[in-house]
């Protein structure tokens, strides 16, 4: 019934089947999820997964460390956290949809490995400093203060953003 109040049970029971793998001990994760995984600490390597549903790293992250290595990620992947020597892709990983949206302090960075496909990389930030460093095919700057491009090679960039600074790496290739 529509009117009904929802019990505790119940609110446990939705948040158990909409999130599949909580990663919040800071250690190596693996095997295959069908659903949502959430990072929410640092210090996590992600190894040999597909996930097919969204990956979210979260704020819980802080300025630590993610690594995903030979991971499949077939939904989005939620940036929300990191710090600017943080969050490694690495392996032959393969990333739909990259949503940077850092929502705290501080600048961020993204490096990939030789290997390593991105498909299609949107930068939402508002107020941080964005690194990309390594191979991104597509790149969308839809709202992004800072961004450094370093050591990139890029198939397309494209900024809609009136407020963006753009830096350039000599090493990059777009």
């Amino acid at each position: 019934y529509p009117l009904k109040y929802i019990t505790r049970a119940e609110v446990i029971t939705i948040l158990d089947n909409a999130i599949k793998k909580l990663c919040n001990e800071p250690k190596e994760y693996n095997g295959n999820v069908s659903g949502t995984v959430i990072i929410n600490t640092s210090n996590v390597t992600i190894k040999d997964m597909e996930i097919k549903g969204d990956l979210i790293i979260s704020e819980g992250v802080g300025n630590g460390n993610v690594v995903l290595n030979n991971t499949n990620v077939l939904g989005n992947t939620i940036v929300r956290g990191g710090g600017d020597k943080s969050i490694y892709i690495e392996g032959n990983s393969k990333i739909s949809n990259l949503l940077i949206n850092k929502t705290d302090e501080g600048a961020i960075r993204i490096k990939t490995s030789a290997g390593v496909i991105i498909d299609s990389t949107v930068v939402e930030d508002t107020k941080n400093n964005v690194i990309l460093e390594g191979s991104f095919n597509n790149i969308n700057v839809s709202n992004g203060k800072n961004i450094t491009l370093t050591n990139c090679k890029i198939e397309k960039l494209e900024v809609n953003s009136e407020n963006s600074s753009l830096e350039v790496s000599e090493n990059a290739e777009i």
